[in-house]
């Protein structure tokens, strides 16, 4: 298919899900003040995959446990998979395919497919939820937790939609059918000729996407923690659970490196609306660094997640900041790259404040579950980007080696990886370092302008990435 015809499907399947975006149910108890509860994770890529945060944005290589959310699209080159997991469901990509998440929120999940194969193991939908595929003017949407699959060739504008279990409904200009479990359907035209007929055979995808689905199926992890939360599934095989009376259940990761800290060993990145954001190293690394909290056990790390809740609610980092005392420059020198930054994690039953827009309903719901009776502050009350607060905050791991780590403000803002670049502080240099209140802006911040470089060479001009480009 012609790259120009790819960029122009691309924004009219835009522009056509910003007509159905405008439809969908919208729940009671969000409020506009707020970022998502829900997002999706990169936890599967097989070969190289390229992603974009939005339509017109820089093309850079996809990472393991890369945040996923509405406008994010992906880029899956021939030869190669992705897999995106959304709480209990899992999205996986072929090779060959690009496809949008126009929508990832509260709200519901719409993907819309420029070109490839996508299947979805879609294992809950709640009431007023939607999950819905879409390409050439064509939607196809669940109307059951199952197992769906679509493709769609550009070429031929033939859009395939096939329900292995559960069941779709099909919304053409013309027509609007439904498909049970067992059935296949071929849209063309944008919906001017339709046909059900017998179900494709199987491939190599799709034995891929069904290994991995027996995998999490059988997930112990979900004994544990809400199955809604995104990324537990790497739990299993990379870490035990345990339990603790001040604590409830808890997760050790198993075959950490010395000197490993929560937070340590990563980049951090700037996704919007939630802006810095932590990226782990890990390959179990989404879940406890989104969710929870950290406790320092008999010299051991272990991610407490708290009660199990319907749909727990996903925050960029829960950490708190430290950084030098107003004036105090000592600690710049001799380190070069800016005055240090640094962070720990938030231990059990400390407060999270959210260094972004929000509503008092949301910053009570990401705290409930790891909070007992959270602090009453002024700034609850009202809506606000950079709340004050009225006293210093007090946590357990700010003053302690073993949990503070601090790099530069350069290695910051420029997400360049964590465990290699951060600075040894002495007794007497950590001493300077002082808490700074999670909810405002961690130091090195440049007033809102997202950090690092543009992305990849020519990747920015056209919105392609670039195995598309000329």
């Amino acid at each position: 298919m012609d790259k120009t015809l790819i960029a122009l499907s691309r924004r009219l399947l835009a522009g056509l899900c910003a007509g159905l975006l405008v439809a969908a149910p919208v729940l009671a108890e969000t409020d506009p003040a707020d970022p998502p509860a829900r997002v999706g994770s990169i936890s599967a890529l097989r070969g190289p995959v390229d992603s974009s945060p939005e339509a017109g944005a820089a093309w850079d290589p996809a990472k393991l446990n890369q945040p996923i959310t509405s406008e994010t699209s992906l880029w899956v080159p021939p030869g190669s998979q992705a897999e995106v997991r959304i709480g209990s469901s899992s999205v996986r990509l072929d090779g060959n395919t690009q496809a949008v998440f126009s929508q990832l929120d509260d709200h519901g999940i719409a993907i819309d497919v420029a070109q490839g194969t996508v299947r979805a193991r879609v294992r809950s939908l709640a009431t007023g939820d939607s999950f819905s595929f879409s390409a050439d003017g064509v939607r196809a949407e669940a109307q059951a937790p199952g197992d769906y699959r679509v493709g769609y060739d550009p070429d031929r504008r033939a859009y395939t939609v096939r329900a292995l279990s559960g069941r779709l409904r099909v919304v053409t200009p013309n027509n609007t059918f439904n498909l049970e479990s067992g059935q296949e359907s071929l849209v063309e035209n944008g919906g001017s000729e339709l046909q059900l007929r017998a179900m494709g055979q199987r491939d190599d995808f799709d034995a891929w996407a069904e290994a991995r689905d027996r995998d999490q199926d059988r997930l112990a992890s979900a004994r544990y923690v809400s199955p809604e939360t995104t990324g537990i599934e790497a739990l299993d095989e990379h870490g035990y659970w345990t339990t603790a009376p001040d604590y409830g259940a808890i997760w050790y990761p198993r075959g950490l490196p010395y000197g490993w800290a929560p937070y340590r060993y990563g980049h951090w990145a700037y996704v919007r609306p939630w802006g810095w954001t932590w990226v782990d190293d890990a390959p179990w690394g989404f879940a406890p660094f989104h969710y929870g909290r950290w406790a320092l056990i008999g010299g051991s790390w272990g991610w407490v997640p708290g009660p199990i809740v319907p749909r727990p609610v996903y925050a960029p980092a829960l950490v708190g900041y430290v950084g030098a005392h107003s004036g105090n420059v000592s600690l710049s020198i001799g380190f070069g790259g800016g005055a240090p930054v640094g962070w720990f994690p938030l231990g059990p039953r400390e407060y999270y404040h959210p260094p972004y827009r929000y509503s008092p309903r949301y910053v009570q719901q990401i705290n409930v579950i790891n909070v007992v009776n959270p602090p009453q502050r002024p700034h609850d009350d009202r809506r606000a980007t950079r709340p004050t607060p009225v006293e210093r905050p007090s946590y357990r791991y700010a003053q302690r080696p073993d949990a503070v780590t601090v790099v530069s403000e350069d290695n910051f803002r420029n997400a360049r990886s964590i465990g290699r670049e951060r600075l040894d502080l002495t007794p007497g240099q950590m001493a300077q370092l002082q808490p700074v209140a999670a909810s405002l802006n961690p130091p090195g911040r440049p007033g809102g302008a997202a950090p690092g470089p543009a992305g990849r060479p020519g990747g920015a001009a056209s919105g392609l990435p670039s195995a598309l480009l000329p």
